[in-house]
């Protein structure tokens, strides 16, 4: 999986809806990074889910998961076998880097999350709000629809600070830009929308699945028709290899994007991946947006991501060529 494609953070809609409690799932084909050893995926039983928000605890764990997804697609297009001693060391710094990024993006979504409810009050004594609603996260949409409101977000200067340090901590893309100024309110309010999200197995409480959804600019540097990928990702000749076109980037609007998708390798292939992409679906369906486009980037070398990705219903849209890897762009609609 590509690492940190999703980079920017804010929160002031950081609560996952009410537990999402998923009942075992039948098995399918599916993978978040480089292809592994096969297994007999009809012998095991799938684990109950419950898919909700991330917690602070929960970061080392996750951070480890990532870091050894991403030595496994290293290793895999280098064909190597196995964690050398030098892999071993880089998935440690990975670790400790993507450890850094996700604390800096917890915290400033916990600190907006802070800052809203203590806009929210205010809404309440000017009579925007109801009582009832003074606790109630699923109104924030007032927020990023007042102007008043989003002056008094703005102003909180915890937030502000956690919020500036989790994007200059950032090493990829993101909507802010380079040299943001952030005592300058930003135009578009939707960079405060950021979310994860963990899959956790409620028989153990362990945490086995993860993702990041965020809005994300889409960036790409070609692209390629669409029509010559079958249902398995492929093209027609069955190469996998696809004819492209240069352009100018596809867009620099933002849209909705699923980042850091990974899963446990001892639980992959039995719907954890499948259903986080669903349950992020659903969530900025009800919490951010009513229609337009899910987004995501991924390896082009990660055959068993693009598999599940087409399986979904993404549809590959560019390429985005970073340093030596090339990735693809895909998206589809809300369902």
């Amino acid at each position: 999986m590509a690492l940190l494609i999703c980079p920017q953070s804010s929160a002031l809609i950081t609560t996952f809806p009410p537990n999402v409690n998923i009942p075992p799932t039948t098995t399918t084909k599916e993978q978040t990074s480089a292809p592994t050893k096969t297994i007999d995926t009809k012998t095991r039983k799938s684990p109950s889910l419950v898919i909700r928000s991330t917690k602070e605890h929960e970061l080392g764990d996750i951070t480890s998961l990532l870091a050894a997804a991403s030595t496994d697609t290293s290793t895999a297009k280098k064909g190597g076998i196995g964690l050398s001693f030098g892999n071993a060391i880089q998935q440690l710094r990975t670790k400790a880097a993507l450890e850094t990024q996700l604390q800096h993006r917890f915290k400033a979504m916990e600190a907006g999350r802070n800052a809203a409810s203590a806009v929210r009050a205010t809404l309440v004594e000017e009579g925007m709000l109801h009582p009832s609603q003074k606790h109630d996260t699923s109104y924030d949409h007032v927020i990023f629809d007042n102007d008043m409101a989003r002056r008094l977000l703005w102003s909180n200067d915890s937030f502000r600070s956690k919020l500036q340090r989790a994007v200059c901590t950032c090493v990829e893309k993101h909507g802010w830009g380079a040299d943001y100024n952030f005592h300058v309110m930003p135009n578009d309010s939707k960079l405060l929308q950021h979310a994860m999200i963990t899959a956790e197995d409620a028989s153990t409480g362990s945490v086995i699945g993860f993702c990041e959804v965020a809005m994300l600019p889409v960036l790409t540097t070609s692209s390629f028709p669409t029509s010559s990928f079958d249902n398995n990702g492929m093209d027609e000749s069955g190469n996998g290899e696809e004819e492209e076109k240069e352009h100018e980037e596809l867009s620099k609007s933002c849209v909705p994007m699923i980042a850091n998708l990974v899963t446990c390798p001892n639980h992959r292939r039995r719907g954890i991946a499948t259903n986080l992409i669903r349950a992020v679906d659903r969530y900025v369906r009800m919490r951010w947006v009513s229609g337009g486009e899910l987004g995501l980037y991924v390896d082009a070398s990660n055959e068993g991501a693009l598999d599940l990705y087409v399986k979904e219903g993404f549809i590959p849209q560019g390429v985005q060529c970073a340093d030596e890897n090339r990735r693809y762009y895909m998206s589809r609609s809300f369902r």
